[in-house]
């Protein structure tokens, strides 16, 4: 009698991508009703009525009070308490790190000034700006002195063999930015499905984004 262990393997297979999809727009439909009164101004001072997604991710990066970013309390609570749900966040944006640095559909550019590195991470067409305060390219150390549930944790970014200290609201607002051009990979079909790579990308971002809004 024939086995079908390789046909039964790929249908027990997990598709991230539309987990990841289903996932964020449930994280959409959060957002939007969260910040729909939010007063969001543009560049320019002026205040925009019709809010797009990149505007409510934008107040999710850099508002933290009134309303509360439920969100980036989550985001603190599982950098640092002790808790089996913690350490699984902390494994994830270390493997998020991996897979961005194995992910051939990335490339990385690096600029130098006045012993600042910053970093770009182009997910094919979709480019991260590098003038905003978060950090892009990353590894994570997380160190604490005490063992406890409430151990206060020191975060390092490592940047082309640098090692940066960044402030929680800035990896927060990295973690955030490359969750959203992720899934503006996806959207806008500038990923290949058929790439492992993407898909180890896709994956951690799924693991973050559901830790954060679960």
């Amino acid at each position: 009698m024939p086995h079908y262990k390789e046909e039964w393997r790929k249908k027990a297979t997990i598709d991230y991508y539309s987990h990841f999809l289903a996932l964020w727009v449930g994280f959409n439909s959060w957002y939007k009703e969260m910040y729909t009164e939010y007063e969001y101004k543009s560049s320019k001072g002026k205040t925009v009525k019709n809010k797009k997604d990149c505007h409510y991710i934008e107040i999710i990066q850099t508002v933290f009070s009134n309303p509360t970013n439920e969100l980036y309390d989550k985001f603190e609570n599982l950098l640092y308490t002790s808790s089996k749900q913690a350490d699984a966040f902390r494994t994830d944006l270390t493997g998020l790190y991996f897979a961005l640095n194995s992910c051939t559909s990335l490339f990385y550019e690096e600029t130098r000034r006045e012993e600042q590195v910053k970093v770009n991470i182009t997910f094919e067409y979709v480019k991260i700006p590098s003038n905003k305060k978060a950090i892009n390219l990353f590894e994570i150390t997380l160190d604490n002195e005490e063992d406890s549930e409430y151990a206060e944790f020191d975060q390092k970014i490592t940047i082309a063999e640098r090692e940066i200290t960044v402030s929680d609201e800035d990896f927060f607002a990295a973690i955030i930015e490359i969750l959203y051009k992720t899934r503006c990979c996806l959207v806008h079909g500038t990923m290949n499905p058929e790439d492992d790579e993407n898909h180890e990308v896709v994956k951690y971002c799924y693991n973050i984004l559901l830790a954060l809004i679960g």
